[in-house]
């Protein structure tokens, strides 16, 4: 028997190809680890690049002075922390942060600059590539309701004046058969 056929040199041979197969099963999963972690980055960097533009938009547009109204910014990418942010022409209103959906805005429409124009802009940050960005939403305006002022109607009753026949132009020996009358108001 020699050294190489003792149990204990049996031991240390299948100790040694146990150990290199472990060493590849680990290199394998963490390459994989990687790998994976790779193509979640990436998908993540693609929703951002791909941010789509917000929706802006009420249940109500038309309004009457004083009214409460509430505008909803929205967006179909739900997987990302968005910040939206509301605009009053160029003046900030008020943000809220939130992953993906819809947020509400409440406001109060009290005389007639305020119908608009509003606009929402989404805001996405990406902490692992130190990327910002942002897009707008079209233009919302509301329409202010005018209640129709009933109009005045003014009624002319005709009074008639008698007055007395006069004779046609032309014709002497026939009696008129009509009278004029004036008109008054």
């Amino acid at each position: 028997m020699g050294d190489g056929d003792s149990p204990v040199g049996l031991s240390v041979i299948s100790f040694k190809g146990m150990r290199s197969w472990l060493d590849k099963l680990l290199l394998w999963a963490l390459i994989l680890s990687i790998a994976l972690q790779n193509a979640a980055v990436d998908c993540k960097r693609v929703e951002i690049n791909e941010l789509p533009s917000p929706n802006l938009n009420s249940s109500i547009n038309v309004v009457r002075m004083g009214q409460n109204v509430s505008l909803s910014c929205s967006t179909k990418n739900t997987s990302v922390d968005i910040t939206y942010s509301l605009f009053w022409g160029t003046k900030y209103l008020e943000s809220k942060r939130r992953r993906g959906g819809a947020v509400d805005f409440q406001l109060s429409i009290s005389n007639v600059n305020k119908t608009g124009p509003y606009k929402c802009k989404i805001n996405v940050y990406n902490v692992s590539n130190v990327s910002n960005s942002s897009k707008y939403s079209q233009d919302f305006n509301f329409t202010i309701a005018r209640a129709e002022q009933p109009q005045e109607i003014h009624y002319a009753i005709p009074v008639f004046k008698e007055s007395a026949p006069t004779e046609q132009e032309g014709s002497m020996d026939r009696k008129a058969d009509y009278f004029y009358s004036e008109l008054t108001y």
